[in-house]
């Protein structure tokens, strides 16, 4: 894979991006890239079918045998991403997320995957106040068929729909 990402496009075969992860610190999360390396961020012809079968995420079993990420558990976020959330205007569900989300390793998979109602903020935060080995395998199996799902949902914003509840 790494070679038809090489032989495809110009640029590196792996992407690596600073995500937030378990307890509030910053590692390099790796990826088998799937954009072109330009700035016009427009999808590899290899990349569709990568991010479409999920094999893109490979690179990231190195961060787990790292031990900075597991298979399970809250999707890694980007600094910028981070940022834009922790920034917006103080909600319950951004604080209980912000004091929770450091407490368990990023996954490869998580809840917000299987979870097309949640936002990623409460599917998070489901998956974080639930966690066990059954979730987890139960993830797992759910996960399988998403992989090979040609109608794979597009990613929700870290907030999505939720209402947000003021604090007073």
């Amino acid at each position: 894979m790494m070679l038809a990402v090489k032989l495809g496009t110009p640029g590196p075969a792996i992407f690596s991006q600073k995500r937030l992860g378990f307890g509030g610190k910053f590692f390099t999360c790796f990826k088998l890239r799937s954009m072109h390396s330009n700035e016009l961020e427009q999808e590899t012809s290899i990349g569709k079918i990568l991010r479409r079968t999920g094999l893109d995420e490979l690179p990231q079993l190195w961060n787990i045998l790292r031990g900075e990420m597991a298979f399970v558990g809250p999707r890694p976020i980007s600094r910028s991403r981070y940022l834009r959330f922790i920034n917006c205007p103080p909600c319950l569900l951004r604080d209980l997320w912000k004091k929770k989300w450091n407490s368990v390793l990023p996954g490869i998979t998580g809840y917000s995957q299987i979870s097309p109602h949640l936002s990623k903020a409460e599917a998070d935060l489901f998956y974080i106040e639930n966690k066990s080995f059954r979730l987890d395998a139960w993830i797992i199996i759910k996960t399988f068929p998403l992989i090979f799902n040609k109608k794979k949902k597009s990613p929700q914003n870290l907030l999505g729909d939720v209402k947000q509840t003021p604090i007073d």
